[in-house]
This record gives structure tokens, sequence and C-alpha cells, in this order.
């Protein structure tokens, strides 16, 4: 009986069947799982744009507001943040520069994936120096 068992066994392990049935699985599953990543990773850079477009136009709306006297820049500011789909996370106005940091939420939420993708910007009046 053990005879059987230890030739079945051997013959088993011998054998190349199924082998390309287990291979093409094991590359479907990997080129799943790269698919995937591929799509989160996307997703993040396309939201990093959105936020540093959003960011750039608020900065410069920002700095002209600023510099035609406007009582509440940064409030014009939030104005094109959100128009533009992100939201303003800070608004910081240092003499005539103006920094302005944006925030998009990302599409696809990992676990180890941050929930938003953000950028700033600044802007000001330039000098020439001589």
């Amino acid at each position: 009986m053990i005879f059987k068992y230890r030739v079945g066994l051997r013959r088993f392990v011998e054998s190349d069947d199924g082998v390309a049935t287990v291979a093409t699985a094991i590359t479907i599953v990997a080129i799943v799982a790269i698919f995937a990543v591929m799509v989160h990773f996307v997703a993040a850079v396309s939201a990093r744009h959105k936020a540093q477009g959003a960011a750039d136009l608020a900065a410069l709306a920002t700095a002209y507001a600023l510099a035609v006297g406007d009582s509440a820049p940064c409030s014009v500011g939030g104005k094109i943040v959100a128009v533009n789909g992100a939201r303003m996370v800070s608004c910081t106005v240092d003499g005539g520069d103006v920094v302005i940091r944006a925030a998009v939420p990302l599409l696809r939420e990992g676990n180890f994936a941050p929930k938003l993708a953000g950028a700033s910007a600044r802007a000001g009046p330039t000098e020439v120096r001589r």
C-alpha cells in the first residue's frame, strides 16, 4: 500500500502536467497587480497636476489682488482654487509675495496612499536689480 502511494507521488512530482496552467495563472495575477499599481500612480499624478494648476492660478490672482489694494486678497485666491476643483490649504502673504497651498483629494484611496495630493505656488511683483 505504501509502495503504491510513493509511486503515485513520484509520478506526480516528476510530471509536467498542469505547469502551464499554474504559470499562466501566476502571470495573470502579476499583470493585474501591476495594472492596479499603475492606476493608483496615474490617479495620484493627475491629482497633483490639478492641485498645481489651481495653486498657480490662485497665486497669480491673489498677487494681483494684493497689488491693486484688495482688502482680502486670499479670498480671491480661495475662489480661484475652488473653481479649479481643489481646496485651499493655506494662503500666506509675505510683503508683496503670496504663497498658496492647494490640495486635491485622490479618487482612489489605498491603505498606504495619501488621501490628498498637494501643491504650492508663489507669486509676487518682480524687481529689477542693477
